[in-house]
């Protein structure tokens, strides 16, 4: 081992954990990834049917899209102290509850909110 190695093993301990729960984690967005394939081409056709402006469809993205970026640092900081597990379960559960109360919502506006939470998986 090279001297470098040797003092990072020092500083932040054995992390090999972490290489084998990246393949939990890669599995984990590639499902995440195909919800939303799914998902978001029926978006506008569920919109229309609950009378909406076309501008919600822009909305209900970007409600996701700041989902992610509220969620991101809170789920990597749960990574951090936590087994990858815990969180790739946490991600799948919180997207999947999200996934189904979209399609059960009767308001546009719970459309909003709930592609927040999916957003936030």
């Amino acid at each position: 081992m090279a001297v470098e190695d040797v003092e990072w093993r020092e500083r932040y301990g054995d992390q090999s954990y972490k290489a084998r729960s990246l393949i939990a984690i890669r599995i984990a967005f590639l499902a995440l990834t195909f919800s939303q394939a799914v998902v978001l081409p029926s978006l506008p056709a569920f919109l229309i049917a609950l009378h909406s402006h076309p501008t919600m469809v822009g909305y209900c993205l970007s409600a996701q899209c700041l989902g992610e970026l509220c969620a991101t640092h809170l789920f990597s900081m749960w990574y951090d102290r936590r087994p990858a597990r815990e969180v790739v379960t946490a991600a799948l559960l919180l997207n999947a509850f999200g996934s189904l109360a979209y399609a059960g919502s009767p308001h546009r506006m719970a459309v909003l909110c709930f592609r927040f939470i999916v957003g936030s998986a």
